[in-house]
């Protein structure tokens, strides 16, 4: 393994997680043992040994990846390309300051029931749950970023008679990046959530869905396993997308 990567791993967060796991383990161990119903780290590992567990958690695992990727897309398209437009806009942004209040304080959970009423039990259902929740975090950080650009900028391109589609792309959306960026993690963290949260109510597929049904089975190891991964998706996702920002940062500073 490269020298750069063993340096980016903090030891103090290593030691916490190995601490919290011991702790949990002896936990269960001296106040619960025997208890069929509760499950320890040891437990969760020793899961890992039945295939049928190992199958059904990949299928899972690629679900709700799947679903959280799609809605997570979408909602980076649309909010970015609405956000811009509402950043942009003076009159745009007065306009929508109040309905998107509005919108982005409803629970996107407490859409789950009308939506399998139009979708079904279906991954279209969980793809728009998580597309409407994504949405307002990486929107509103996409309008204040694009508001953010000093007005001396705006200025400089005018002056060199820039047309606004270069100065959209190679101005504006670079100079809001890191705003933007911040949005999109945090809906890509919620878009995790979202997803296993759709699949335990609304669609028998995924992570989810395999929590519920492990907890209906009393399959504590494995319940507690589908957790642990659903923790680990979001983080893996989390460190993908910081890994391909960082990569397109020198190319935004070569087109800026």
């Amino acid at each position: 393994m490269d020298v750069s990567v063993w340096r980016r791993i903090n030891p103090s967060g290593v030691l916490v997680i190995v601490g919290f796991a011991v702790a949990w383990q002896l936990t269960v161990s001296l106040l619960a043992p025997g208890q069929s119903t509760v499950a320890g780290p040891i437990d969760v590992v020793a899961a890992l040994g039945d295939d049928r567990v190992v199958h059904d958690l990949l299928v899972a695992t690629a679900h709700t990846s799947l679903a959280a990727l799609l809605g997570w897309t979408l909602a980076l398209v649309f909010g970015v390309g609405v956000g811009a437009w509402i950043g942009y806009s003076k009159a745009a942004w007065i306009a929508s300051a109040s309905s998107i209040d509005v919108l982005r304080a409803l629970p996107p959970v407490a859409l789950i029931a009308p939506l399998v009423l139009i979708f079904g039990f279906s991954i279209s259902m969980e793809v728009a749950v998580i597309f409407y929740g994504c949405l307002w975090p990486i929107l509103v950080n996409t309008a204040l970023g694009v508001r953010q650009v000093p007005r001396q900028t705006h200025e400089v391109c005018a002056t060199l008679r820039l047309k606004r589609a270069h100065t959209l792309f190679r101005v504006t959306l670079p100079w809001a990046a890191p705003v933007i960026l911040v949005g999109a993690r945090l809906a890509l963290s919620l878009a995790v959530i979202l997803a296993v949260v759709s699949e335990m109510v609304g669609n028998p597929e995924g992570l989810g869905y395999q929590i519920v049904f492990s907890q209906q089975a009393l399959k504590p190891g494995a319940l507690y396993l589908y957790i642990v991964v659903a923790g680990l998706l979001a983080l893996a996702l989390n460190a993908l997308l910081v890994a391909l920002a960082g990569r397109l940062r020198p190319i935004r500073r070569r087109t800026a």
